[in-house]
């Protein structure tokens, strides 16, 4: 017997017995009082695997919620760059309403200098004085509208998208980032659970012994 025990009781030598008599009795104190041990050691562990199935199965589900937080910013984000800079978005939507003026300033541009240069004493009733102002206007209309649309196209168009593009990226690396912390939790979550479940198995097979 592992460790020993002491002789409670044993049948003398020389007696007759039948099959299946007790012929001897050793003390089980000890072992009784492991037993006990080793059967709280293996409530212990099963408590110690659910706590850990438990936190996995949270990490889990926190992993996945976050994940569709961060991948809903990037869409916000490429929204964002398309709702700028995609067909009818606001920069091109800007540019035609400028090619617009200036197609309207032109066209007042032209009809002046003709007037000025068909009648110059003046033209359905409108003086000289009045045809040489609009055809000014008509030329300051028209260099306004072309210097907004070379802003537009040579400024604005290029901040806009590499505004655009960073605030993409960023986006993107975050949610980078952020799966391959989630996934090194899980994995040291699971990692957990493994060893919880190999403390379980430790502790049955001590209380097999046991008995």
């Amino acid at each position: 017997v592992r460790g020993g025990s002491t002789i409670l009781s044993v049948v003398p030598e020389g007696s007759r017995v039948r099959k299946g008599a007790l012929l001897v009795e050793l003390d089980d104190a000890a072992f009784t009082k492991e037993l006990a041990a080793a059967q709280i050691a293996v409530e212990q562990a099963k408590s110690a695997l659910d706590e850990a199935s438990a936190e996995q199965k949270a990490i889990e589900l926190d992993q996945k919620a976050t994940l569709e937080v961060l991948e809903e910013d990037v869409r916000n984000a490429e929204l964002a760059r398309q709702r700028v800079l995609g067909d009818g978005g606001e920069l091109a939507c800007q540019l035609a309403a400028v090619q617009s003026d200036l197609a309207i300033a032109k066209e007042r541009l032209k009809v002046a200098e003709s007037f000025l240069n068909a009648a110059p004493g003046g033209s359905g009733g409108k003086s000289e004085i009045d045809l040489r102002l609009m055809a000014s206007e008509a030329r300051e209309a028209t260099k306004v509208a072309e210097l907004r649309k070379q802003f537009l196209e040579q400024h604005e168009r290029p901040y806009q998208t590499a505004l655009l593009n960073g605030a993409i990226n960023q986006k993107k690396l975050q949610l980078v980032r952020q799966k391959n912390e989630l996934e090194k939790s899980v994995r040291s979550a699971k990692a957990q659970v493994m060893a919880k479940e190999s403390l379980v198995d430790v502790a049955l097979r001590k209380v097999d012994q046991i008995e």
